[in-house]
């Protein structure tokens, strides 16, 4: 075997602190790239929170929804018989108060149904759209 000298053993040491290097650059760069990674979709889930928070917060916008007068001739009516409400997901009990829509015949609870027509103009379950009582007098016989 050859023998070594002083000097292969500092080039030894050099080689591994080279190599300890090499290893610790390709650690940051991972770990850049996947800090990189995270941040982009913590940003994506932020933007899609926004979006679900914006559609949540269920509030008129202009020329979407009926007019104030029209909401206020919405009239509620005793429910005929127990069904369920899609707007709020709950049970419309026999003689709560209660609307059913002339363009298509689907009812919902009277608050419900004002709120969700006072942003969109169309039924929550088929999307017809429910005129103003105005329109509806300009459509008859």
């Amino acid at each position: 075997m050859a023998e070594r000298g002083p000097g292969d053993e500092a080039s030894a040491s050099e080689q591994d602190l080279l190599a300890e290097e090499v290893l610790f650059v390709i650690l940051s760069v991972a770990l850049l790239v996947v800090c990189s990674v995270v941040a982009w979709q913590l940003a994506q889930l932020y933007r899609l929170l926004l979006q679900e928070r914006s559609v949540r917060q269920f509030r008129p916008r202009a020329g979407l929804g009926l007019p104030a007068a029209d909401l206020q001739s919405l009239l509620a009516e005793p429910a005929p018989d127990a069904s369920e409400c899609c707007v709020c997901l709950q049970e419309i009990e026999e003689s709560t108060p209660s609307l059913r829509l002339q363009c298509c015949s689907h009812i919902y609870h009277h608050s419900c149904i004002v709120e969700w027509l006072r942003v969109v103009a169309s039924c929550p379950m088929c999307r017809q759209h429910v005129g103003s009582q105005s329109e509806a007098a300009d459509v008859g016989p």
